[in-house]
């Protein structure tokens, strides 16, 4: 797992990138898209934008309960608490 450090700010700042995604386990190709995670965070909220450039998007699952994960989607998870 990669450590990285989330600056303490109320706008994202796009020009320098927080994270690289460059981790993809779900894949046994090599397709591998330019991904990128920008994070800041402030008093009250947490600022995400995740950006992916992809040949070819696919969105087929719309329904509840279907699997999203084999459309092209990205998710963010967090557990600021170990106890949470």
């Amino acid at each position: 797992m990669k450590k990285i450090i989330i600056p303490f700010s109320n706008t994202i700042d796009t020009n320098s990138c927080i994270a690289n995604i460059d981790n993809f386990k779900w894949c046994n190709n090599d397709y591998k898209p330019d991904t990128n995670a920008y994070l800041a965070y402030d008093n009250e909220k947490i600022y995400i934008k995740l950006i992916s450039y992809e040949k070819e998007r696919r969105a087929e699952c719309n329904a509840d309960e279907t699997k999203i994960c084999t459309d092209s989607c990205m998710e963010f998870f967090v557990k600021p608490f170990n106890d949470d």
